[in-house]
């Protein structure tokens, strides 16, 4: 229940953008809806301003339209309003627009007040990232449809960058009369009918020069093996990305994806239920943060507390550094001291040698381990895979040669060649190990 009366036209610059509905028909019809809009966008704005929004994103704003939001701190600051929570995960179509239209309304206001500064003309996104909690995989069901996610992958396929049409011009072919329409989803549909007086057409001409588009990518995402259940194979989902967040990854980046799931169906048909058709569940993104750019996009350096400076302190300060490394290795397994070395001097490497007129020299070593069963060979490499930032681990009995590097996979819903990527690819930068070589 809202004690203050809702005005009967918009106040907010940009609402067309944002909004499908027009503020009059929401008025006339749907006064819950607007009200739920008006002190959404109300709220939004007293924070924006009360945190100098704009100041602190004046650059994502000017050069990749759009607006990262802390949710957590947003959270925080609305009182820690459960209702606006709620609202997030069930309608984030909604919510995610508010935020836009409210970072829209201020960059308007704050150019007339210069009168310097050209006002926004085109859409700009807020970008939700500090999300939680995180949701596994599996738990991405039919109950899950149209809710806001969070999860967390690696990147086993990346697809190539499209144009999408989210918006066209339509011509009736009896009067004349202009018709914009918006693709949702990337959905083509014509008009219904004419929306000029008098007139009953329902044929209409697209015009392709009038036509809006945004960059679009498809990407394959992994769940982590940590999340995946013994003798179980990882499962997968597909994510779309738009607009700035695309070519954000590569194959073997960990990434953090908050949007939206939804379902889209397929050509497949079940053969006992002829017509019966299928679909299948992916999330259309609205933030992507790698261990490289963090969620906001911006470079993420590392953080470390003050009971791990202390501890880093104290080994610079030991008289054998790498004997303490080598002991830190898979402690479970006693003695093997040398092998552990050779791991040790494996994942920290050498120095590359770069030569103008000769091959480089790489600085890595490949290490084999030979020995009879139950020596802990196993596991001294999943203890190094663990140690180490990017580590991937492959049973080589049940793996094959264009496994282990890329597979040339056909998408079924668009039709084009990817490459997805092995374990080799997954660990580069980093360590593979690869048990039952043979």
């Amino acid at each position: 229940s809202y004690s203050e009366e809702v005005p009967s036209d918009c106040p907010y610059h940009g609402w067309d953008l944002y909004i499908h509905e027009s503020w009059e028909h929401l008025y006339a019809q749907q006064r819950d809806l607007l009200e739920f809009y008006w002190h959404s966008i109300k709220a939004l704005l007293e924070h924006f301003e009360r945190n100098e929004l704009l100041r602190k994103v004046s650059a994502d704003i000017e050069t990749l339209r759009r607006v990262p939001l802390d949710f957590q701190a947003l959270h925080r600051d609305l009182g820690g309003d459960e209702q606006f929570k709620l609202c997030l995960e069930k309608r984030p179509d909604v919510v995610i627009s508010c935020m836009g239209l409210a970072v829209f309304h201020l960059l308007t206001v704050q150019s007339q007040k210069d009168g310097g500064t050209a006002a926004p003309t085109r859409k700009i996104m807020a970008r939700i990232y500090n999300y939680e909690p995180f949701t596994p995989l599996s738990s991405l069901k039919s109950v899950s449809i149209g809710q806001f996610v969070a999860i967390r992958g690696t990147v086993i396929r990346v697809g190539n960058i499209k144009p999408l049409v989210v918006s066209m011009c339509f011509s009736c072919s009896r009067c004349g009369e202009e018709i914009k329409q918006q693709f949702s989803d990337g959905k083509f549909r014509q008009p219904e009918k004419c929306t000029a007086r008098g007139c009953r057409s329902q044929t209409f001409e697209p015009k392709m020069d009038s036509a809006e588009t945004v960059d679009w990518q498809k990407i394959k995402v992994q769940e982590l093996m940590d999340n995946t259940d013994a003798g179980r194979v990882p499962r997968t989902i597909e994510v779309e990305l738009t607009e700035d967040i695309v070519d954000g990854c590569v194959p073997g980046d960990v990434i953090t994806i908050c949007g939206q799931v939804k379902v889209a169906g397929t050509q497949a048909r079940s053969r006992s239920k002829s017509g019966q058709s299928m679909y299948v569940c992916y999330i259309d993104a609205n933030s992507l943060g790698t261990p490289k750019q963090g969620d906001t996009g911006k470079l993420d350096l590392l953080q470390f507390s003050l009971a791990e400076i202390n501890g880093i302190q104290k080994i610079v300060s030991s008289k054998d550094i790498f004997g303490l490394i080598v002991k830190s290795i898979c402690p479970s397994i006693f003695g093997n001291h040398l092998v552990k070395a050779g791991l040790a001097l494996t994942m920290f490497s050498g120095a590359p040698k770069k030569s103008t007129t000769k091959l480089g020299i790489r600085g890595d070593i490949h290490v084999l381990l030979v020995g009879d069963p139950g020596l802990g060979k196993s596991q001294l490499l999943q203890a190094v895979c663990e140690i180490a930032p990017r580590g991937v681990y492959v049973c080589g009995s049940y793996s094959t040669t264009s496994g282990l590097t890329v597979t040339l996979l056909r998408d079924p819903g668009t039709g084009d060649y990817a490459l997805e990527a092995g374990a080799l690819v997954l660990g580069d930068q980093g360590i593979c190990c690869i048990d039952e070589f043979d």
